[in-house]
């Protein structure tokens, strides 16, 4: 099913509540969500739904198909948002990074996507010529391409917990 698809049957529970007003409330708050691609708020708001047209015994087969339809829709939406869409062996030349940025990682060792992974946010700030912009930019590329914890640390208290030689958290702690 495709959002188009989902909204045609968000139309046809339109059709059918248009005497229930908190009904009709909700069928507008799901196509928000819908055309928003916000699965959880879909999959509650389909939730009261469903229970809102039970106590109101006015669940008949159209509204039951409809909203299982849309649940369906929402599952598979929410399944494709979560998948990582790159593969640690993707070369930094697919990243599209500034040639900065490229020049650095590449001149230090680091040629895939795995390699920055496997990077720590203190030995990135370490590499000559990679300041701040340079690690936004790299963090924000790598955040995009399906891993959101990379980079969570601050570049600019990471480089001076660096400049202080202070052991960062990303940093083996030797005893």
């Amino acid at each position: 099913m495709k959002k188009f698809e989902a909204l045609v049957c968000t139309g046809k529970l339109e059709v059918y509540l248009q005497e229930h007003e908190q009904a009709m409330s909700m069928v507008k708050n799901l196509q928000k969500c819908i055309e928003n691609d916000d699965c959880i708020n879909a999959v509650i708001n389909c939730g009261k739904m469903c229970a809102f047209c039970m106590k109101a015994k006015i669940a008949d087969e159209v509204i039951v198909d409809s909203l299982y339809s849309l649940m369906e829709y929402v599952a598979n939406i929410s399944k494709e948002n979560n998948k990582t869409s790159a593969s640690p062996d993707m070369p930094i030349e697919e990243m599209d990074l500034s040639g900065r940025s490229y020049n650095c990682l590449k001149y230090n060792g680091i040629t895939t996507l795995g390699d920055i992974l496997a990077t720590s946010a203190s030995e990135l700030v370490r590499i000559r010529n990679f300041g701040a912009t340079s690690y936004d930019e790299v963090t924000a590329k790598v955040r995009a391409l399906g891993y959101p914890d990379f980079g969570v640390t601050d570049y600019r208290k990471v480089r001076w917990l660096v400049y202080l030689d202070f052991p960062t958290a990303d940093s083996e702690v030797t005893e």
